[in-house]
């Protein structure tokens, strides 16, 4: 008698973008809402990925626009929105790895090349190199890594 095999379905997780208010600056929250766990029910809350804010915010506009309009939404509908936008899992990692890279850059030029970097990359390499991204800052080297990309990305993109 054969037994059957076990299935494996991997579950998406619900990301969402929305506007924000920081020490008085307009600016951008990317939240995820983790797995589910049977052990822990305060996991249905959403997680904060990443906030910007100020010229960071200003930076991040024309990738938030394309992210948005590919979602479904009206681009020109950014300025009036009060709540989130819901996001698919493929281009929230985009978003997440632009907001974490320009979190560490000083210079609004290079805030720029990071958005248009991020704007042309394939979803399978923004999810690398965000996987990449957390994972140095689980061993407290986020900060470096994140430099490091945003350089490479004035170099290379």
């Amino acid at each position: 008698m054969k037994k059957a095999g076990r299935k494996i379905r991997r579950r998406l997780q619900q990301w969402d973008v929305g506007p924000v208010r920081l020490g008085g600056y307009r600016g951008w929250r990317l939240r995820r809402k983790p797995l589910r766990s049977n052990k822990d029910p305060e996991a249905s809350s959403m997680v904060n990925v990443a906030t910007i804010a100020s010229w960071r915010a200003d930076a991040a506009i024309p990738l938030l626009v394309d992210v948005i309009e590919q979602e479904g939404y009206r681009g020109s509908s950014l300025d009036t929105r009060k709540r989130p936008y819901p996001l698919s899992e493929e281009k929230a990692y985009r978003l997440a790895l632009a907001f974490s890279l320009i979190k560490h850059t000083d210079s609004v030029q290079q805030g720029q090349r990071i958005v248009r970097a991020a704007r042309g990359m394939e979803p399978e390499e923004a999810y690398l190199w965000y996987s990449y991204l957390v994972r140095a800052g689980q061993n407290g080297k986020g900060g470096r890594l994140a430099q490091a990309l945003a350089l490479l990305g004035e170099v290379v993109w």
